[in-house]
């Protein structure tokens, strides 16, 4: 890495015209007051792909923001855009991300705008932190006409999630009627692959010759060896309609993989 400076001492601080760290992947910049208090403007771009434990961004990355306040307990703002970030085998597709942390109270809040799977998306969350984890409390979110909410957090043992959703059949067939719920728990272990559990249902659905439809998907185990089962009941035509099934599905690398086999 190379660091270049330039800048003079006013007032007890250093006054920086410029700084410039440069790295093989990382370049690092800031101007401003450098003293007991900070008052600093900041500048970042990586080139990806960067691993964050089981979470991915890839492409380039580039981030902008201010450093304010006490040295020892400062404010951070920060604004960043990249290509994707994947975690948990959901990519967001162009994320922008709008962060502010206090470390004083060791809180903030974050807003993440995007798109998954060509659908807009949107999360915003309370920000905490301790020794061991970043955390998003009172996490709200949409996709689509899906939203949720709950929490997440990055950890020492990886990404964690435990959310609540629900929206419109109709957000994943077209010209379908009926609604979707359903929950989702992500539990990072600390010597083995993080533990999906995942169910949805389905009330009052519809499609085509289908009707009265209710139904239920269940995901359970680590994510690239999910255990599925699934009910669905109601009518084809004015024929009852019954189906159980189970099967393996594994969700790698932003897709999902697998295939479900039916008895009626």
């Amino acid at each position: 890495p190379r660091l270049e400076a330039q800048g003079a001492f006013r007032g007890g601080g250093l006054m920086l015209e410029r700084a410039r760290l440069d790295g093989a992947k990382l370049r690092l910049g800031a101007r401003g007051l450098l003293s007991q208090r900070l008052d600093l403007r900041l500048e970042a771009a990586a080139r990806g792909p960067i691993t964050f434990g089981a979470a991915d961004v890839a492409g380039a990355v580039d981030a902008a923001g201010s450093l304010t306040g006490p040295i020892l307990q400062p404010r951070l703002a920060l604004n960043a855009d990249a290509r994707s970030f994947s975690a948990a085998g959901v990519t967001i597709d162009a994320p922008r991300a709008a962060f502010v942390y206090d470390a004083r109270a060791r809180s903030g809040e974050a807003h993440v705008t995007g798109a998954v799977a060509g659908a807009p998306a949107q999360a915003r969350a309370a920000i905490a932190t301790d020794a061991y984890s970043l955390r998003f409390n009172d996490l709200v979110f949409s996709v689509g006409g899906f939203a949720g909410e709950g929490s997440a957090a990055f950890t020492t043992d990886g990404p964690a999630f435990d959310l609540a959703f629900g929206g419109p059949l109709s957000g994943l067939l077209t010209d379908s009627i009926g609604r979707i719920e359903g929950n989702a728990t992500l539990t990072p272990m600390r010597r083995a692959p993080a533990q999906l559990a995942f169910t949805t249902r389905v009330r009052n659905g519809a499609y085509g010759d289908l009707r009265g439809l209710t139904g239920a998907l269940a995901l359970e185990g680590p994510l690239d060896q999910l255990t599925a089962r699934a009910t669905l009941r109601g009518y084809a035509a004015d024929a009852p309609l019954s189906l159980d099934g189970g099967g393996r599905i594994a969700a790698q690398d932003g897709r999902i993989e697998g295939a479900l086999e039916w008895d009626a």
